[in-house]
């Protein structure tokens, strides 16, 4: 009888069985024999051994108000799970250990999050930039932390430098300023200063030109009162030494007022 239905009447059949509909709905609304139907759902079940458990969490789902499409995502979960060995390792664990063990690791994340006061969606972006910052920088995910860490040192002391630089700036920059402020004032000393040694030179050129004035004018008086060795014997014959004589020369020279006669007579012998 089987044979005699069309095949897209078969899958219809199996799949309002499957959404939990009863034999005789099935047939009334594909109109259909019960027999028919009965045969359909029986060839599959012995090709497939979990169809009746198919049917039930079918039928399980419907009476919770539930869907088969909510169930996707965690579907794809378990496929990922899977694909990656994590449902299928060795040792004496099975796959319900191994998803009690995932369900801790969830149950814990929440605590986690709730102390953080942050939502999973969070965490899971936060999870997901630090992975890609990690990729991009070419550093191992474990070495992420000590890598961020180094950065940071570095960077502080590169703020530090920076700050020294600033600082050493600042000082330079109001040296400059004060050198500015104070350049006229400068600038006058360094004229005085100028002043001063060409003052000190003048000094010192008149201060020499009076020592050789003053050699020149002990050397003529030297000469002036120098006296022949023929005039030297005739003052001898006077009873006075030539010091003698001219200490009278200069007190006749300054007092001639003592002299009047002696006077006369020199001038009678020179025939003013």
């Amino acid at each position: 009888m089987g044979s005699k239905i069309p095949k897209h009447v078969e899958i219809e059949v199996i799949r309002r069985w499957l959404q939990g509909k009863s034999r005789d709905r099935i047939a009334k609304e594909l109109q259909v024999s019960t027999g028919a139907v009965s045969g359909i759902v029986k060839q599959y079940r012995l090709h497939d051994p979990q169809f009746d458990l198919l049917r039930e969490v079918t039928v399980e789902l419907k009476n919770r108000n539930l869907e088969v499409q909510s169930f996707t995502s965690l579907i794809r979960l378990a496929g990922i799970l899977k694909e990656k060995d994590w449902l299928s390792g060795s040792g004496q664990e099975d796959n319900a250990t191994r998803y009690d063990k995932i369900e801790s690791l969830v149950v814990a994340l929440e605590v986690f999050c709730f102390r953080q006061n942050r939502s999973i969606e969070e965490f899971m972006d936060h999870s997901c930039s630090m992975y890609n910052t990690a990729e991009a920088i070419g550093v191992p995910l474990s070495r992420l932390h000590d890598f961020i860490k180094d950065s940071k040192s570095e960077i502080d002391q590169i703020k530090m430098a920076k700050q020294n630089a600033l600082r050493d700036y600042k000082m330079t920059t109001n040296l400059l300023e004060e050198d500015k402020r104070n350049r006229p004032l400068i600038e006058q000393v360094r004229i005085l200063q100028r002043k001063l040694e060409g003052v000190i030179r003048e000094r010192d050129k008149y201060k020499i030109e009076l020592e050789n004035e003053k050699l020149l004018n002990s050397v003529g008086e030297d000469l002036q009162w120098s006296v022949s060795g023929e005039e030297l014997d005739a003052a001898n014959g006077l009873g006075v030494s030539l010091s003698d004589l001219r200490e009278i020369v200069t007190d006749l020279f300054h007092h001639p007022g003592k002299y009047v006669e002696v006077t006369r007579q020199i001038i009678d012998i020179y025939s003013f």
